[in-house]
């Protein structure tokens, strides 16, 4: 494997043309570029899913991101997107799900990418990723004192993706305007998938209007697991 001597010193990756070790240089990187499924050896440098990435492991086949015995990260680049509705969506939330709907881009995605037709979006990094949001639903006041919860769906593999979140809903009201942050650990598993947020899963509101929602998207770290 032909390879590009770095080396790393005051956080910064320098290019390195010999072997020769300065007395202020930890150790030697060795960089590989783009990875791809194969076998690395410790302290070699891959560009992946966002990110630098250095194998930690005398040698690994895992995949960056799957495997934190495998792999650290040096340098992380965050993916991001935003998504709003503008115009008010009469929809229905029950005990089943109801998918939450989007009609405009307001931040540009990078690392990931939007389908305002379907509500759904796609995450190519790995990661550590925080959606937050700001939704704004009215209903009759009858349904008031109850409960609903919002989730995040693979569309893909039909699986749940992180937590499920519990949104209450206070007596004497007809409507709800909260900020809800949700964070979720996306891995491999989860990359180049279909996924949707979803709103329901607990009491009936019966017919209810969507008056506005906000879905910010940030990714914040390196996978976990």
């Amino acid at each position: 494997m032909t390879k590009t001597d770095l080396e790393l010193r005051a956080g910064r990756i320098l290019p390195y043309t010999h072997d020769i070790l300065d007395a202020n240089f930890n150790r030697l990187l060795y960089y590989s570029g783009a990875w791809s499924a194969g076998t690395y050896e410790e302290n070699e440098v891959v560009n992946h899913s966002g990110g630098l990435w250095v194998c930690v492991a005398t040698t690994t086949t895992a995949e960056p991101g799957t495997d934190i015995l495998s792999w650290q990260p040096l340098a992380p680049v965050s993916g991001r997107g935003a998504m709003n509705l503008l115009t008010p969506f009469a929809g229905t939330v029950g005990s089943g799900w109801t998918v939450v709907p989007f009609d405009n881009i307001t931040v540009n995605p990078y690392g990931l990418s939007f389908d305002l037709a379907n509500n759904q979006f796609t995450i190519q990094f790995l990661g550590v990723w925080q959606f937050l949001f700001v939704i704004n639903l009215s209903f009759s006041e009858s349904q008031q004192g109850r409960n609903t919860s919002l989730r995040l769906w693979n569309v893909t593999d039909g699986v749940q993706v992180g937590p499920t979140l519990i949104l209450p809903i206070g007596r004497n009201q007809d409507g709800v305007l909260t900020s809800i942050p949700y964070i979720s650990d996306l891995l491999a598993g989860s990359i180049g998938k279909t996924l949707q947020f979803e709103i329901g899963g607990i009491d009936d509101l019966g017919a209810t209007t969507f008056e506005a929602s906000t879905l910010g998207m940030n990714q914040i770290g390196v996978p976990v697991t």
